[in-house]
């Protein structure tokens, strides 16, 4: 059985330390302000490089995502392959980004070099830490055992059982990016509403309710996920600049849900360049998504 290697994106906002632990390789999207490119940041230096980010959004500065080029996943890509490697890819949903097709195009180039190595591009159809709680569960069936078949047909039947449930401030990012629609944007940003989202089956997202206030959003959350969630053992938190509302909405679905770990993470550039400041979204493994 051959060595595979397991890449995600820097969409899937994981921590970087919790990204050193997994063992994962991740593949940095950009972005662009002012005409300037830039990679996402998931490094060391990420912490530094958000609060950056996010005071230039604050002080009305427009970001907007650029995409990667297949050039980019096939260097990734051949380091690997070149010491007998295969890939697999978990990417972020081609609902909200053209990742997933760039990453095919390179691998169909790939299997012209590499016509005995094995590369399989998923398309997870997830977002932010709904990603990343897949790629973790990734990593664990690939310790547990699994070779690289056996686990791409577990994603496959398992990755639509990541609930992805979201509040935002304000609609007008995800508007600006095509997102949501200028209607949705205009009522969900009046009277303190706070939109709710979530991520559909074909990874769009699709705002579902609205609620006055983001606590009041959050605890309507919590009574949906006990009624829903069908794994206790870890949920995941991102959040963009909301770090208290976000570890109050982790102690509260830990004390009331019986959440064994939960997992907060901020929101990275990409993302954030379509939801700006103020977002709270949680993901967990669910019985409806």
């Amino acid at each position: 059985m051959s060595e595979y290697v397991i890449f995600t994106d820097s969409t899937s906002d994981l921590p970087v330390d919790l990204v050193k632990n997994l063992g994962v390789d991740v593949v940095s999207l950009k972005y662009e302000i002012n005409g300037e490119v830039y990679d996402d940041c998931f490094g060391e230096n990420r912490e530094k490089l958000l609060e950056d980010f996010y005071i230039r959004i604050k002080n009305g500065e427009r970001a907007k995502t650029s995409q990667i080029n297949p050039a980019e996943f096939v260097d990734s890509f051949s380091r690997f392959l070149d010491n007998g490697k295969d890939i697999l890819y978990i990417s972020f949903t081609s609902g909200l980004s053209a990742t997933f097709n760039s990453a095919k195009i390179a691998a169909n180039e790939l299997y012209e070099k590499y016509p005995d190595r094995k590369i399989k591009i998923i398309d997870s159809l997830c977002a932010s830490m709904g990603e990343g709680l897949l790629v973790y569960e990734a990593v664990m069936q690939k310790r547990s055992g699994k070779n690289l078949e056996d686990l791409t047909d577990w994603i496959e039947k398992n990755k639509l059982n990541i609930c992805h449930w979201v509040v935002v401030d304000d609609l007008n990012h995800l508007k600006a990016g095509g997102r949501v629609s200028p209607t949705a944007a205009f009522f969900g940003s009046i009277l303190n509403v706070k939109p709710l989202i979530h991520v559909d089956n074909e990874g769009h997202l699709v705002i579902t309710g609205k609620h006055r206030g983001k606590r009041k959003s959050l605890d309507f959350f919590i009574e949906k996920m006990k009624k829903n969630i069908t794994s206790t053992e870890r949920v995941f938190i991102s959040h963009s600049r909301s770090f208290e509302d976000a570890q109050w909405f982790g102690d509260r679905i830990k004390a009331e849900c019986g959440i064994k770990e939960v997992i907060i993470s901020e929101i990275g550039c990409v993302i954030g360049a379509h939801t700006g400041v103020g977002v709270v979204a949680v993901f967990f493994w669910g019985s409806q998504r």
